[in-house]
């Protein structure tokens, strides 16, 4: 928990820092080889920023457009969707545990404001030996709150930046006009 409110706090790190960061202290966490910030792309799913590395998941890649895939269980759930083995918890059928070797899987919706606007999820081609408890599930929805907060921080950043760019243009007309005549 220090470790991810040093992440949260810096203003050193830029937000794809941040992300890295918090999706490496994850998979830190949860043992696992693997941490998504995945992006809701209408029915799709694309993988945004990733820790870790797998030979058919990277950050631009759209998901399998299932409707039977751990990240469309967790987009549609307000609850962690968690396995320690995909298999025995009866999810060989899912996408994600057939084509692509998940067998371990533990993730929450990602929220900016009230939206639903993805997940974060950690996973890994081996089972783990232990289920994940409810201090997991815990501290996987601490670190989906810390992102959607910096992604809501970003957003309206933005929205300054754009209010701030209008005005200066309106002023700068204005002065034009006065000038002009």
């Amino acid at each position: 928990l220090r470790d991810l409110t040093n992440v949260v706090a810096s203003t050193d790190y830029s937000t794809r820092e941040k992300v890295d960061r918090i999706l490496e202290l994850g998979c830190e966490r949860f043992d696992t080889d693997i941490g998504m910030f995945t992006d809701r792309q209408g029915d799709g799913i694309e993988v945004v920023r990733m820790h870790g590395s797998h030979p058919d998941i990277e950050p631009g890649v759209q998901l399998p457009p299932s409707t039977e895939h751990y990240c469309r269980e967790v987009i549609d759930s307000d609850e962690v969707v968690a396995a320690a083995d995909a298999g025995a918890a009866g999810w060989s059928d899912d996408a994600l545990y057939r084509d692509s070797d998940l067998a371990c899987y533990a993730g929450t919706q990602l929220t900016v404001g009230d939206e639903a606007v993805g997940t974060v999820c950690f996973a890994d081609a081996e089972p783990r030996a232990e289920q994940f408890t409810d201090a997991e599930h815990t501290f996987l929805e601490l670190l989906a709150q810390c992102l959607g907060y910096e992604l809501e921080r970003n957003r309206q950043e933005a929205q300054l930046t754009a209010l701030n760019e209008l005005t200066r243009d309106l002023m700068d007309a204005e002065s034009a006009e006065r000038v002009c005549g």
